[in-house]
């Protein structure tokens, strides 16, 4: 069997391991978002508290991570790019249930969020951030649901190339666990 690197495409090796990692940190972070999301909704918490800012720095980074494997610009190798380098991922995307209008129509939302709130302070939102949210009309449901065909899709591609191993996947129990004890101590049950 031939590997990516035996074809003489590094960049293509690279790109999709890369593209890999990013998808798996951006489920783990999802993941790991919603689980801090739904103990903290148990508790009247303050809005300034420990936990609630780690729930929106999960939020804030299961959307950067998402907006690299996204991003169209030409200097990037993407998940663009991997449709591009890989005439198979068509076929995965068919069988996953993930459309390239779907996986364009979330690349404009999420850069307008990206060019706009996340990493930019744009003038036209100043008076509200939310505004832009609510004009790129992300469903949370539905962004989460992408997001693992988004996942399912290049983890697909990526094991069905010979040499290349995976990633460490999401584990909750024991941090979960210790938030949930430190709510219960310290905050009062909805």
């Amino acid at each position: 069997m031939i590997t990516m690197k035996q074809e003489g495409s590094e960049k293509k090796y690279l790109g999709l391991k890369r593209n890999y990692y990013e998808i798996t940190c951006c489920k783990n972070f999802i993941r790991s978002w919603i689980d801090l999301k739904k103990i903290i909704n148990k508790y009247d918490v303050n809005a300034g508290d420990f936990v609630v800012q780690c729930k929106l720095a999960l939020h804030d980074a299961f959307i950067i991570n998402l907006i690299k494997v996204l991003d169209k610009n030409k200097d990037s190798y993407t998940f663009h790019s991997l449709i591009k380098d890989n005439e198979e991922l068509y076929e995965i995307m068919e069988e996953i249930g993930l459309s390239i209008e779907l996986v364009d129509e979330y690349t404009d939302k999420l850069k307008l969020i990206r060019d706009n709130f996340l990493l930019h302070i744009d003038k036209k939102y100043l008076r509200n951030s939310n505004e832009v949210w609510l004009e790129a009309d992300l469903d949370e449901k539905e962004l989460v649901s992408f997001v693992y065909k988004l996942y399912d899709t290049i983890e697909k591609l990526y094991f069905s190339k010979p040499g290349l191993g995976g990633y460490l996947d999401y584990q909750t129990d024991s941090a979960l666990e210790y938030i949930a004890e430190y709510l219960q101590k310290n905050y009062i049950s909805k």
